[in-house]
């Protein structure tokens, strides 16, 4: 009681008391001297206003951060606890990383307008970090004005304000090494160019990626740039992460190894610190086995019955097995057929399993039943899809949770590949097997429902790679080309080219940059110059001897009765997965186990990828595919999101697609995530999100 006492009479003889400074700081644009300290210096200058604009709220914010960071620090600069003195020299510290941070990301917001697709559209890699810097330091100012609020009062936790000063401390840093990069990145660029000359490596993105504070992105900062919704959604999905790698490194028996896991499950909620090593840790040590069985826990048997629960009802949800046989396709301009061999690369000829769903059953329709005949006429348009996964995990089962409302919506039957995953089924075994079901699917469109009159391709992530090297091949090999694209969130430059977006990798919770670099390597990888470059569609056409092109207009090929017999369709729901997990993985020499994880200092992602490089072949990145065959693509629309590590991707596709006259449109979301498809029960702007795909689709089957 003594002691409340002296402080009061102590900020009672001040002429000019620390409450006051701290109120004028919130509105002042340089705030009042406090208690004892040092007059605060001018806060960073804000980006003008455009001529006529006052300044918005935001921009007051960002003015005021720094001196109400220092009003702040200045009341408890008297506070001899540990957590007062803490906080007086965090919200110092605060203030000064916000104004260098503040100075680096003008250079960057100056600069990022020329990036954008087009003013319509504003969006790119260096944007994005602005953006998100912003929104941040309004975030830190909420912080600050709570500690200033809340002073003095007994529900204020000195400790837990201490570590959120502490950690916004940490971020400024970080994000403040960032934009050093970014200004690098753009130095090293052409004018407009999102992706560097090829002067500068991945190596030496991979350098100045270790360089950051990772921990910080993960602890309690976690997902604070994306949306309150999807924040949520992503802060299980880390601690799930977490709790499954107890699982996965420990050993014994399922039961005990889930039971060991769900007894830290509670510290990985409560501790975030804890949280964010072994996040960090996970992302730079596991293999592509834990990135296999964690993406793949959607194939779970009990997640597996959630569409059936909570999605739209299909009358029509059947797997559909391919099998390994030359077909003949008529050729696009009628004057005879083509030839398309069976995709035999690595694991030989197989059979591909592809998902028919539809919400109502249509004449012709394979799955249907003689005692009930369908009375719905084929529908006239057909949706080919390929999922994501990074090139190594799920299946069009674990994409059901959006594919069953877009089928609804379009009233569209959709054909999803279930094609081949790496490391078992490398390059270029994923794209042969999707061209080979679409060519299928074109052939045999009425046994899908469809008349075939307007054939769209689409797919997220990995599969949206696929289906844009379908379009090429198809136009390479005389196909029947499709009628439009939908493109989600794509990767289309796969050589890991260092750029702005490709940094969101770091904080990414969904796609960390650890993750990122060994589905490419297990996809794609090879040592350098030690592998012969991948082979182009025409190495594994069938020899004439065995059929070859026909001359014929009339050439029928393969019999509509005699494909009906060949496509096993069954009931079953769901797509085998094959792959089988082992407890006990060697990573880097070490084995690793579950305690490893918070025990391991970071290794050098550089060292693991010193001889890793993947080659600039069209079929892995579009991206470089030669103007005489891209510009005679058909209309496309690319969706994506400004936190996506693929934006840059998008944007440079687009402009080059531009660049040919291809009819072309890019959009770009905010707040969500990359995969947030996957989300979209789960976060209402995933749902919007996914609603704004479905009519994007509508356009491309309506378009002329």
């Amino acid at each position: 009681m003594a002691y409340r006492f002296r402080v009061l009479a102590k900020l009672a003889a001040q002429p000019r008391g620390v409450f006051t400074a701290l109120r004028m700081a919130s509105t002042d644009s340089v705030g009042s001297p406090g208690l004892g300290s040092a007059p605060a210096a001018a806060p960073a200058p804000a980006a003008a206003p455009a001529p006529g604009l006052s300044p918005s709220k935001d921009d007051n914010r960002q003015q005021s951060l720094a001196s109400l960071a220092r009003a702040c620090s200045a009341l408890f600069r008297d506070d001899v606890s540990e957590h007062g003195q803490r906080l007086a020299i965090g919200l110092a510290s605060l203030a000064d990383h916000y104004e260098a941070t503040a100075a680096k990301a003008d250079q960057v917001r100056a600069v990022c307008r020329q990036f954008d697709f087009s003013e319509a559209v504003p969006g790119n890699g260096y944007r994005s970090f602005v953006d998100m810097f912003d929104k941040m330091v309004n975030a830190s100012h909420e912080t600050c004005l709570k500690i200033r609020n809340g002073n003095g009062r007994r529900q204020l936790s000195r400790k837990e304000c201490a570590k959120d000063v502490e950690a916004w401390c940490q971020w400024m840093v970080s994000i403040g090494t960032m934009m050093e990069h970014l200004n690098t990145l753009i130095g090293w660029s052409e004018p407009g160019s999102l992706f560097p000359d090829a002067k500068h490596s991945p190596i030496e993105l991979l350098k100045k990626a270790e360089e950051i504070n990772q921990y910080c992105f993960y602890g309690r900062m976690m997902g604070s740039q994306y949306c309150p919704s999807m924040q949520a959604v992503l802060m299980r999905i880390a601690c799930f992460m977490c709790m499954y790698s107890h699982y996965f490194y420990n050993t014994g028996s399922t039961f005990r190894r889930w039971a060991t896991a769900s007894v830290f499950f509670r510290r990985i909620l409560s501790d975030p610190e804890y949280r964010a090593k072994r996040i960090v840790n996970i992302s730079r040590y596991a293999d592509i086995d834990f990135c296999k069985g964690f993406w793949s826990q959607q194939e779970s048997e009990f997640l597996q019955m959630y569409p059936e629960v909570a999605c739209p009802a299909a009358a029509v949800n059947i797997t559909v097995g391919l099998p390994p046989e030359p077909l003949q396709v008529p050729r696009a301009d009628g004057t005879g057929t083509v030839d398309i061999a069976p995709p035999t690369v690595h694991i030989g000829p197989d059979s591909i399993h592809c998902r028919l769903l539809s919400t109502r059953r249509r004449e012709g329709m394979l799955g249907g039943r003689a005692s009930k005949p369908a009375k719905l006429p084929p529908s006239p348009c057909l949706i080919v899809h390929c999922h994501g996964g990074g090139f190594v995990a799920q299946s069009s089962k674990s994409h059901e949770v959006y594919l069953r409302e877009w089928a609804r919506d379009l009233d569209v039957p959709f054909f999803s590949i279930d094609y081949s995953l790496a490391p078992d089924a490398p390059f270029p075994r994923a794209a042969d097997e999707a061209f080979y079901a679409y060519c299928w699917a074109v052939k045999n469109c009425r046994l899908l429902g469809s008349t075939g009159e307007r054939i769209i391709v689409a797919g997220d992530s990995a599969g949206g790679n696929l289906v844009t090297t379908v379009t090429m091949q198809a136009i390479q090999r005389g196909v029947r080309v499709p009628d439009g694209q939908f493109l989600v969130y794509t990767p289309f430059n796969t050589s890991f080219t260092p750029s702005a977006a490709r940094l969101l990798c770091v904080m990414d919770p969904v796609l960390p940059l650890g993750f990122l670099m060994r589905c490419l390597h297990a996809y794609a990888g090879h040592a350098r110059g030690g592998a012969v470059h991948a082979p182009r569609p025409e190495d594994y056409a069938v020899p004439e001897s065995e059929g070859g092109d026909s001359a014929e207009p009339n050439g029928e090929g393969e019999k509509p009765e005699a494909a009906a017999a060949a496509a096993r369709a069954t009931e079953d729901d769901s797509p085998e997965v094959p792959y089988t997990l082992n407890p006990k993985r060697r990573k880097l020499g070490h084995t690793l186990a579950s305690h490893d994880l918070d025990t391991l200092v970071a290794n050098s992602l550089t060292d693991e990828f010193r001889y890793f490089e993947v080659d600039p072949d069209p079929r892995l990145s579009p991206f470089f595919e030669r103007d005489e065959v891209m510009s005679r693509c058909p209309p496309t629309h690319i969706l994506t999101c400004h936190l996506d590590p693929c934006l840059d991707d998008c944007v440079m596709m687009a402009r080059r697609w531009r660049a040919l006259n291809v009819p072309v449109g890019l959009t770009v979301l905010d707040g969500v995530c990359h995969g947030f498809l996957n989300f979209a029960r789960f976060s209402p702007e995933a749902q919007e999100g996914s609603r704004r795909c479905v009519e994007l689709l509508r356009q491309l089957l309506m378009e002329k």
